[in-house]
């Protein structure tokens, strides 16, 4: 699953549909595998990673481009409602960086008004 993170941005959906149901049904699992997956979040939340995939495009890439990151920003929040991740101290500031992040913002304001 921490491979499939890192794998092209398709597998990655996959991987965070998998993430968020791991976080509901065995979260026990998923703290304890958390540094394998750190490394993954990191790199997709970077700002040459968003601006790689964001710049140039318009219309059905733009919004593709889009729904992988509100993707990874699901899954990121989920593990981060679990008790235990935000211990982490790697993980706790990917997390802060993330949400004080203005790039990220409406994003995540889609994803709360869910």
């Amino acid at each position: 699953l921490a491979s499939a993170l890192g794998d092209l941005e398709d597998v990655q959906l996959q991987a965070h549909h998998i993430v968020i149901t791991v976080t509901q049904k065995y979260p026990t699992y998923l703290v304890t595998a958390l540094d394998n997956f750190i490394p993954a979040l990191e790199t997709m939340f970077m700002d040459k990673t968003f601006k790689r995939k964001t710049n140039n495009k318009t219309g059905t890439e733009l919004e593709r481009a889009k729904e992988w990151i509100k993707s990874g920003l699901r899954a990121l929040l989920a593990m981060s409602k679990l008790e235990g991740p935000m211990a982490n101290r790697r993980f706790s500031t990917l997390v802060e960086r993330v949400k004080g992040d203005a790039k990220f913002r409406p994003m995540l304001d889609a994803i709360d008004g869910l």
